[in-house]
């Protein structure tokens, strides 16, 4: 097992969300590192501090060999408020202050003929001040169509894409978009997936695939317990 930096043992439960400024003049903190199999990542400062630090970029790696999936568990999850709150009817949190992001790709096995790129999936996560329960999956949407699994609701927003029952976006890159433009015609589907989610974590993410990168970010001010991220992986990888 090669867990390296911010993977950390257990730690006792945290307090509630209660920010406090914090005047870093400190030197930099180290943090981020490789995970090949089941650990734990931990905010900085998470366990012998209690608290997180401003002005951090941290990057873990998650790249874990044979197998066909893992799941992403937040034990713990308290990082800086939403700049979007309270929220008009309608709006989204935006997640611009401290923020963790997991992104990852998922590639569907090849058929002849197939020549689309993978999905793209891109979720930023910071703290709500709305008390919040759910799940979500990433696979609640299939390319082009309506939601084909039961969509359980809940008073906050997240998707994996869109609202509830809506459609996927499809994106790619800049070219080929000019190029619809030009030609005023529909991105072909087989350009690839685009699917993102910004909201609190309060459920574990479930990764196909065996790889994703995991970043977290803070501003200059508001310092809260951070974050605890179990990382347990899935099934083998079937053997062609």
């Amino acid at each position: 097992m090669k867990i390296f930096c911010c993977l950390f043992a257990l730690a006792s439960a945290a307090p509630t969300k209660t920010g406090s400024f914090v005047d870093d003049d400190e030197k930099s903190i180290m943090c981020g590192g490789i995970i090949t199999d089941n650990g734990i990542i931990t905010s900085p400062g998470f366990d012998d501090q209690g608290h997180y630090f401003n002005n951090i970029n941290c990057s873990w790696e998650v790249n874990i060999a044979g197998v066909s999936g893992f799941m992403i568990i937040p034990e713990v999850f308290e990082v800086e408020h939403d700049d979007n709150m309270p929220r008009a009817a309608g709006e989204s949190m935006k997640c611009e202050l401290d923020s963790l992001s997991i992104n990852w790709q998922e590639k569907n096995e090849l058929k002849i003929g197939d020549d689309s790129g993978p999905d793209e999936f891109n979720y930023k996560f910071c703290s709500s001040d709305i008390e919040e329960v759910g799940s979500y999956t990433t696979e609640a949407y299939e390319s082009g169509r309506q939601t084909q699994k039961p969509w359980h609701t809940f008073l906050f927003d997240w998707s994996t894409t869109v609202a509830p029952n809506g459609k996927i976006k499809e994106s790619s890159s800049n070219n080929l978009k000019r190029r619809d433009q030009q030609e005023k015609q529909e991105i072909p589907s087989s350009y690839g997936i685009h699917r993102t989610y910004i909201g609190d974590f309060i459920a574990p993410v479930q990764i196909k695939g065996n790889s994703a990168t995991i970043k977290f970010t803070t501003d200059s001010s508001v310092v809260l317990r951070g974050f605890k991220l179990r990382i347990e992986k899935g099934v083998p990888e079937k053997r062609k």
